[in-house]
């Protein structure tokens, strides 16, 4: 729901609304991705709504086993700018073994990701 949106939602219902700081999601921006208070909330209260930064995103799942140039692929796919291959991986059978942060860890863009092979 757009920020507009829940606004409107929001303040149809009796709630009083205020805009919080952007938020790290992988959601687009100026789509509510965090409310305070979560949940309910006695009527007349204010609710702040966050937008996503857009700038969230998940550690792919699937990379352990593949090749570290596909897993690398998979981590620009999913918008990672900070790709580290450790040397573990510089073999030509080397397939990744792990990743830091671990797969399906929700972050940030730009956190660093380590790759280790075996």
């Amino acid at each position: 729901m757009t920020m507009d949106e829940a606004r409107s939602t929001l303040e149809s219902r009796g709630f009083s609304v205020t805009n919080g700081a952007p938020v790290e999601s992988d959601k687009p921006t100026n789509i509510v991705a965090a409310q305070d208070p979560s949940g309910q909330a006695a009527g007349g209260a204010t609710i702040t709504i966050s937008p996503s930064n857009g700038q969230g995103t998940t550690v792919p799942a699937d990379l352990v086993g593949k090749s570290p140039t596909e897993a690398t692929a998979a981590l620009r796919s999913a918008g990672f700018t900070s790709i580290d291959i450790d040397n573990s991986c510089n073999p030509p059978s080397a397939v990744v073994a792990s990743t830091n942060p671990p797969p399906g860890t929700a972050t940030s863009k730009t956190t660093g990701i380590t790759v280790t092979c075996q």
